[in-house]
């Protein structure tokens, strides 16, 4: 059995990740462990291909720095045959791995977006930052990266493209499409909107992430201001620094009747009873993994054209499983979601293309296909 060690202050708390690398230990007999610190996620329990294993950190967890040094000394014990860290250099942990593996002769992997598809500002700090995450990933013997634009910027600064192997990101889209068939054949879609208080005649768009400022969800509220005499309802799932301002603005400009706030929803059944009465998924701003999501309950995607949409962003493809509007242009926005809810065919049709990308693109199996030759070959 091979064996791999990852290695991430992050791991117990990103079930994506998570997911997939249990779907690795399925389908290539790899035996899986998770070197990790702080806080655990409900979803994070070790299982019959993963091993969950926790570490004293030395720096405090609620820094954005962290060091558990205990995961040097296991690897050092154990010799995995290859060991996986994310790019990261508030983690120094990863760094100290590298190096280690380095000395032991163990194949060290660099799970990385390639790129900051973030804005940061530009000083020497910055560039300090930028200069050893791309050491980090020259000196790995593998960079597995999110997308081609990852890889593109990675080769233009002086990184092997033999050593980079794109696996675009995604969820267990299996599970979701499972969830969806379930609904399905148990209940029908207006059966399940007069379960979730819906009218059976309203159009649906939802909104489903995190209530910040980059999402842009205040934006998807004003888009209803304009459309309030329309029979379109708009359903925000989510929390967040702006779910306070969001539900003052709903309330201070009477649109109750259009906007559902929810909050948070965790539980993958619940959340999937939301997406199959939903018609439209609509995210103005940075897009990341909440597309496949959609995409895999048939949903076409709205958003603005911003410069951080996460990599994920790559399997949008406008006016075949979505449409991408100018930034800022709430009118715009309002007058695409209307064009789609009055227009059945181009529904369908998006509709299609998105469960479409889920299957050529956005399947889990292919990225778990690609790390492991990634990681192994």
């Amino acid at each position: 059995m091979k064996t791999l060690h990852f290695v991430s202050k992050q791991a117990l708390k990103q079930k994506y990740r998570f997911d997939v690398l249990n779907r690795l230990g399925e389908m290539y007999d790899v035996d899986v462990e998770i070197l990790s610190t702080g806080e655990t996620g409900a979803f994070s329990k070790s299982s019959k291909h993963i091993k969950v294993n926790k570490f004293r950190s030395w720096i405090p967890i609620r820094s954005k720095f962290s060091f558990f040094p205990g995961a040097l000394n296991y690897i050092f014990r154990r010799r995995p045959d290859v060991v996986l860290g994310v790019a990261n250099v508030s983690q120094f942990t990863e760094f100290a791995c590298l190096l280690l593996c380095r000395i032991l002769n163990i194949r060290f992997v660099l799970w990385s977006h390639g790129y900051d598809h973030g804005k940061r500002p530009s000083h020497i700090l910055e560039r300090l930052r930028e200069y050893i995450l791309l050491l980090m990933h020259r000196w790995s013997d593998r960079v597995i990266t999110f997308s081609g634009a990852g890889e593109e910027y990675l080769v233009l600064n002086g990184v092997l493209r033999s050593n980079i192997i794109t696996a675009n990101n995604t969820l267990d889209t299996d599970k979701l499409l499972s969830l969806k068939e379930s609904l399905s054949t148990s209940i029908s879609k207006n059966d399940l909107k007069i379960e979730l208080n819906l009218s059976l005649n309203e159009k649906v768009v939802l909104f489903c992430g995190r209530l910040y400022p980059e999402k842009r969800a205040l934006d998807a509220v004003r888009s209803m201001e304009i459309l309030k005499h329309e029979n379109i309802k708009l359903i925000v799932i989510g929390d967040g620094g702006e779910y306070s301002l969001i539900e003052s603005y709903i309330k201070e400009k009477m649109l109750g009747d259009r906007v559902k706030l929810l909050g948070p929803i965790y539980d993958d059944e619940s959340l999937a009873k939301w997406f199959t009465v939903a018609d439209i998924f609509l995210m103005p701003g940075d897009v990341g993994l909440a597309i496949v999501h959609a995409f895999c309950f048939d949903l076409p995607l709205l958003t603005y054209n911003v410069c951080t949409h996460g990599p994920e962003i790559e399997y949008l493809e406008h006016g075949v499983n979505g449409f991408i509007v100018q930034e800022g242009e709430i009118p715009c926005l309002a007058n695409k979601i209307k064009e789609l809810v009055s227009d059945e065919s181009l529904l369908f049709d998006l509709s299609a293309g998105a469960l479409t990308t889920v299957k050529k693109k956005a399947d889990i199996k292919i990225m778990v296909e690609r790390m492991n030759f990634a990681l192994f070959n």
